[in-house]
């Protein structure tokens, strides 16, 4: 497991996460060094303040940090539809 917090929350491949990044409007490009990706938002800001980085354990990405990459490119939508069709998770809890 990631780690500890993330035991009752669902995990996103790094796969399914990066096609999802990849479908926003927000991305102006990414960086990938060794299986680090580094995703750039678009705008005038710094790039330091613009650069999010994917790191994947054993091809899943943790809750929390797809959840915050999701928010800043503005696919939370597409993140939590994919956690209810593949993960049988919806608003906070599991359901069969």
């Amino acid at each position: 497991m990631i780690n500890s917090l993330d035991d009752h929350y669902p995990l996103i491949t790094k796969e399914a996460l990066h096609h999802l990044i990849l479908a926003s409007s927000k991305l102006q490009g990414t960086v990938t060094i060794g299986t680090t990706i580094a995703y750039i938002l678009t705008g005038k800001r710094a790039l330091s303040k613009r650069t999010h980085l994917l790191r994947e354990t054993d091809g899943l990405v943790g809750f929390n940090h797809a959840t915050g990459i999701c928010i800043c490119f503005g696919c939370m939508t597409g993140l939590l539809k994919w956690y209810e069709d593949n993960r049988n998770w919806k608003d906070g809890g599991y359901f069969k």
